[in-house]
């Protein structure tokens, strides 16, 4: 069930660059310009959120697993900002941001990882300062295959910033 009443927002990501060189004595430029808006409302559908949970965290390099599905972390659960625990069923939107300055996070590599970053093996390295980002109006169905592993690349403690959005259980 969902724990919020309403939800009006969107998600963007936007990228303009201008790449420029000399060539043959005058200036030229390839500019690179995406931006993708995805606009959402309150529901259970297409481009629809029910619920919405976001934190900044601190893990190790034995890292924490977040159980979507469940809002288990083994580490005081995923609570929104109502005070209940969240539990998505269907991801819809997806964020994460390594806020160290010098220190790396590993993404995945878990027995049951969302099928996003792949099998128990497979990882997502995110460097110092960088982030991901992924968006689907339709959204990624979460079955047994429900968990973020977030880990520290080394024996150091890193902090990170997450958001997640999707359709309740």
């Amino acid at each position: 069930m969902a724990t919020g009443t309403d939800l009006v927002g969107s998600s963007m990501i936007s990228i303009n660059l201008s790449y420029k060189n000399v060539v043959h004595d005058s200036i030229r430029s390839d500019m690179l310009a995406v931006s993708e808006s995805q606009a959402w409302a309150f529901g259970d559908g297409t481009n629809e959120i029910e619920t919405v949970w976001h934190d900044t965290r601190s893990t190790d390099n034995t890292g924490e697993s977040l159980i979507i599905n469940t809002g288990a972390t083994g580490n005081g659960g995923m609570v929104d900002a109502f005070g209940n625990t969240i539990t998505i069923g269907v991801l819809k939107m997806l964020y994460i941001k390594n806020t160290h300055a010098t220190l790396s996070l590993v993404i995945g590599a878990v027995a049951n990882g969302i099928n996003l970053i792949g099998g128990t093996t497979d990882s997502i390295l995110i460097g110092p300062g960088a982030s991901i980002f992924w968006q689907d109006p339709v959204g990624m169905t979460l079955g047994d295959e429900d968990i973020i592993k977030i880990a520290c690349s080394t024996a150091a403690t890193v902090t990170y910033s997450i958001a997640m959005a999707g359709e309740d259980l």
